[in-house]
Formats: C-alpha cells, sequence, structure tokens
C-alpha cells in the first residue's frame, strides 16, 4: 500500500515542478491535475474540483454542499 502513496506523493511532485516551470497556475491544479478554475474578484484562483486556491489569493469561503 506504501506503493501507491509513493505514487501519489511523486505525482503531486512532479506536478508542483511543472506548474513553477510554467508559471501558469490557472492551468493546471497541483493538488488534483484538474483544469478547471474558478477566478474570484478577490483574484483568487480556485480549483473547482478540490477547492485549493492557487496563486495565494484570499478566496470567498464556499459553503460545502
Amino acid at each position: 500500500m506504501s506503493n501507491l502513496i509513493d505514487l501519489d506523493f511523486e505525482r503531486k511532485r512532479r506536478n508542483h515542478a511543472q506548474c513553477n516551470e510554467q508559471h501558469e497556475p490557472e492551468m493546471w491544479c497541483c493538488e488534483c491535475g484538474c483544469i478547471t478554475f474558478y477566478q474570484w474578484s478577490s483574484g483568487a484562483i480556485q480549483c473547482a474540483a478540490c477547492k485549493v486556491v492557487q496563486n495565494g489569493f484570499e478566496a470567498p469561503s464556499l459553503p460545502l454542499s
């Protein structure tokens, strides 16, 4: 089972490296790989799938449905 965890960690590490190279957080979520994002009026760019904010701005808190 630890092999799965290692693979997942490696995938995330590689995703983060790609994000840093591209400097395009809108295009790619480091956490889950989703490419669909919300752009908030605060400037926050938030992944539609896992809700991670990609660019350090403050995202409005959404009620979890």
